[in-house]
């Protein structure tokens, strides 16, 4: 089973606990994850994921922009060198949308982890919530975690 991750980029520590016991639950039973690869919860994940799931394929997709892709994260796959831990570039000139779409086509599940709900003022341009209609639309479940608790 396979399990794709989605999530703000403003994970404050107030909504760290959360966010990392969500991971520990719904990670439980997987055999492979997929994440974005950008600060925030994209990070949060992968890297606890590959601390507590270290049998597990790991997936990361870095997408085209990169000022958003966090670096530690990055380094840290380039360093494992190993057929379960893949790394994926999306082309440049490809958008965020097309960096989501990749993450759902690796995933039975996804996980996203939102800042407020969907149709609060600060989802408005929501990477997370896009991500989640599309799945939607394509008929992937989504376990949501809204971390500001609203």
């Amino acid at each position: 089973m396979r399990l794709g991750f989605t999530g703000t980029r403003s994970v404050h520590y107030a909504y760290l606990e959360r966010a990392v016991t969500h991971i520990d639950t719904a990670s439980e039973g997987f055999t492979e994850f997929t994440t974005g690869a950008c600060i925030g919860f994209d990070a949060l994940a992968a890297m606890w994921l590959l601390d507590n799931k270290p049998d597990a394929i790991h997936r990361l997709i870095v997408p085209a922009q990169r000022g958003q892709v966090d670096g530690d994260v990055l380094q840290r796959f380039d360093a494992l060198e190993s057929p379960r831990h893949v790394i994926e570039y999306m082309p440049v000139g490809t958008t965020y949308r097309q960096r989501n779409e990749q993450i759902l086509k690796h995933s039975d599940l996804l996980v996203a982890a939102a800042e407020a709900p969907e149709f609060d003022a600060r989802s408005r341009r929501s990477g997370t919530w896009m991500t989640v209609r599309i799945a939607r639309t394509l008929e992937i479940p989504v376990n949501t975690l809204i971390l500001s608790g609203v």
